[in-house]
Order: C-alpha cells, then sequence, then structure tokens
C-alpha cells in the first residue's frame, strides 16, 4: 500500500528491487495507492465528518477488499498466492 503520496508506475514497472524479483520469477507487482493520498480521494472534501475514513484500520480494509479482488478477478490468484 501506498504511503502519504500519489502512486506512480514507477512501483510496479521501474528497476526497484521487488520488480527485479518478480522479473525473475515471473510474478506480478501491484500497487494499492492510500485513499486520502494522490488521486485516490474518495470525497470532493476533506471536511470532518469525512476524515473518519482516514485510518489505518480503513487503509487496512481496503487492501482486504483489493486482495479479494484480485482472488475474484485474476487467473491463478488465490487465497495461497503470497
Amino acid at each position: 500500500i501506498g504511503g502519504e503520496g500519489a502512486i506512480s508506475s514507477a512501483y510496479v514497472v521501474d528497476d526497484f528491487e521487488m520488480v527485479v524479483y518478480a522479473q525473475h520469477h515471473a510474478a506480478l507487482v501491484v500497487a494499492v495507492e492510500h485513499r486520502f493520498y494522490g488521486k485516490s480521494q474518495p470525497f470532493s472534501d476533506i471536511s470532518t465528518p469525512n476524515l473518519q475514513y482516514l485510518s489505518s484500520q480503513q487503509a487496512l480494509a481496503d487492501v482486504a477488499q483489493f486482495i479479494q479482488w484480485m482472488i475474484d478477478t485474476w487467473d491463478g490468484v488465490n487465497e495461497n498466492t503470497q
């Protein structure tokens, strides 16, 4: 999951060590942008009521939902994929 900034394609295509390892092992690299950072703005404003979703718990829930989407969508990805 991304940090406090936007995710770019460089995270999955440049010569970062994890990308090199993934290429060596024919693996898939994905980068998930944290909501509220970068272009992943879930609301039009960052008012106090909307900031209730800016939490580590929500970030983990977002990643869990993304993982489930990957399992449901991509052939070869399942609960045992690491």
